[in-house]
């Protein structure tokens, strides 16, 4: 054997993979949180808001699995972003410019105009939103829609029409549709921070202090939810900009 060679390779320590297995759990118990609202959907909305009437019943046997299961995928991408996207951690931010006002104030307005200049600012189209919130996701889309465009694009025709189709009821509150920039509140769906969860699950208690934010939700919750934005969505959409995506 080789003198420079080491006769043994050192094992890391019990303490730091342990440390590293509590890291990720815990960056998940957003993601666990979905199960709580399963169980409470289950067995304790008897006499709620979210009782189990026969209309209910047909939504949440789509809604459940596509939820749960759509954010377990993200969470699965997500770790693989940390094998294979490891520079994304590097990137910092500088100047970030939070638009914040009351509905109705034409926030959605002065965010899509702000889109458009793209030299200056990077957001996030609704598509990327609700299902592509990990890098490899994007990547993986950005793939199909390449494969797509060899085929003579029937897929994204297809898409266009149900986009058109599913948005259509909302043109005179809020024009929405999966290419358009859009808020980043769908950001936080992986961690079970999204406000809108409220409209599937109003008996829970935890999700109406999303509504007040600043002055009901724990210190501990406000520095997790905001460090799973800062980590896995502010710096990827930096990521993919300096990569000319």
């Amino acid at each position: 054997m080789p003198e420079n060679m080491p006769k043994h390779v050192p094992l890391m320590p019990v303490s730091v993979i342990f440390g590293r297995i509590m890291d990720a759990i815990k960056m998940q118990s957003g993601y666990f949180y979905y199960y709580h609202l399963i169980k409470l959907s289950l067995f304790n909305s008897k006499n709620t808001q979210a009782r189990w009437t026969p209309r209910r019943c047909l939504i949440m046997a789509f809604l459940f699995p596509a939820l749960v299961g759509l954010q377990t995928i993200h969470w699965i991408c997500f770790f693989m972003d940390d094998i294979f996207f490891k520079a994304y951690k590097d990137i910092k931010i500088k100047e970030p410019l939070f638009i914040v006002g009351v509905p109705r104030s034409g926030t959605t307005l002065l965010q899509r105009i702000l889109s458009n200049d793209t030299g200056k600012f990077t957001t996030c189209m609704l598509w990327e939103l609700l299902f592509a919130p990990a890098i490899i996701e994007r990547k993986f889309f950005i793939l199909l829609g390449k494969l797509d465009a060899l085929l003579g694009k029937p897929v994204f025709r297809l898409i266009n029409y149900l986009d058109r189709f599913a948005f259509k009821g909302l043109d005179n509150i809020h024009l929405a549709s999966l290419t358009s920039p859009e808020e980043d509140y769908f950001l936080l769906l992986p961690v079970c921070a999204c406000f809108l969860l409220i409209h599937i699950f109003p008996f829970d208690e935890e999700l109406w202090h999303l509504a007040y934010f600043d002055d009901q939700m724990p210190e501990t919750d406000k520095k997790y939810i905001m460090s799973f934005y800062t980590s896995w969505n502010m710096n990827w959409q930096t990521f993919f900009k300096r990569m000319g995506f």
